[in-house]
């Protein structure tokens, strides 16, 4: 008891990071709960509406997990989640609402998981932050009442990283597979992340056969994914067929009848691929993503180092600034040191 009291009064900034750390994570987890909750009054139209529709004819239906297929797109594990309220209380859009607001605080649980696993130590206001420009980015707030499937293959793609880098290889391979099944989209970021994952962590060196195969073993949960959608195919292509071909069974490439114009169709010279563009960083919020890059670029120039003293992150400033009318003040302060947190 002595040396646990002893440890504990020793360590007082270990004590507090760890009460800190989960704490932001909850209160952006619980921001993020309030304003979804305040639009459950909220009827679906355009897109959302077709969703909604898409659900309830499915729970209406004989089961038959292709009826979850919405729009064309290969949603059936998003859409059999939102289903699960509505077989106690058909069209009833607050449940649905509610169901995204759940996976969405998993998804944040997660995020913020993962930044502690590839950014350890930093400060836990800085995780807290991070946290928050993805949990209340307006396009991810929105789409948990605007109906989208791009909305599960977000969050099932970040709780499916968390498991992947946490070497929770069953769980990753059950969220590989959430993924894949919300979205064609979704199917690419496994594969691109799987790609990376071996490019990355698979060792360079040779190893021994024992060590190989221990590794393997571990692993092999990750092949559910692939033998899934492979299964999947073959099924819809047994049951159902398709004259448009396979791929059109996953996603709706029957519906591009130039594939090879589309993917050229990149001209900026193009009014309407200006405009897309335009549309995408406005309406998007790219621009709110720029602006935090560029002001994390300026610090990184005028700083010349970041540090934590405690529970603190330092900037000191670059000698160059103090030659400059609006940074000077900030170089002359505690001999260049600036207290950001």
């Amino acid at each position: 008891m002595a040396a646990n009291i002893a440890v504990s009064v020793g360590e007082p900034n270990r004590t507090l990071r760890s009460i800190r750390e989960p704490a932001g994570a909850m209160l952006v987890a619980l921001v993020f709960a309030a304003l979804v909750t305040s639009h459950f009054d909220f009827i679906p139209f355009w897109d959302a509406k077709a969703y909604l529709y898409c659900v309830e004819e499915a729970v209406q239906k004989p089961f038959d997990i292709l009826n979850f297929r919405c729009g064309g797109h290969p949603s059936i594990a998003y859409a059999l989640l939102l289903s699960l309220g509505q077989y106690v209380s058909p069209w009833n859009p607050p449940l649905l609402y509610a169901t995204n607001a759940v996976l969405g605080i998993a998804s944040i649980a997660a995020f913020h998981g993962l930044l502690r696993r590839l950014f350890p130590g930093r400060p836990a206001i800085e995780y807290a932050l991070v946290t928050a420009l993805y949990a209340l980015a307006p396009l991810f707030v929105a789409h948990a009442i605007f109906l989208n499937v791009d909305y599960g293959a977000t969050a099932f793609f970040v709780l499916f990283l968390y498991f992947l880098f946490a070497a929770r290889f069953w769980l990753a391979a059950a969220f590989a597979v959430a993924l894949i099944f919300s979205k064609e989209t979704g199917g690419a970021a496994w594969a691109v992340t799987m790609t990376a994952y071996g490019v990355a962590f698979v060792p360079a060196t040779r190893m021994a056969r024992d060590q190989r195969i221990a590794a393997l073993r571990a692993h092999a949960p990750l092949v559910t994914a692939p033998i899934v959608l492979v299964g999947y195919l073959v099924l819809f292509h047994v049951l159902r067929g398709d004259p448009r071909g396979w791929m059109n069974s996953y996603a709706p490439v029957g519906l591009i009848h130039d594939r090879l114009d589309a993917l050229l169709n990149t001209n900026l010279a193009d009014g309407s691929i200006r405009s897309f563009l335009v549309d995408i960083f406005i309406l998007n919020f790219q621009w709110l993503y720029t602006g935090v890059i560029v002001c994390a670029l300026l610090a990184a120039e005028v700083g010349e180092r970041f540090e934590v003293d405690g529970d603190s992150l330092w900037l000191t400033v670059r000698p160059w600034a103090a030659r400059d009318p609006l940074l000077s003040p900030l170089a002359r302060a505690d001999g260049g040191r600036v207290a950001l947190s």
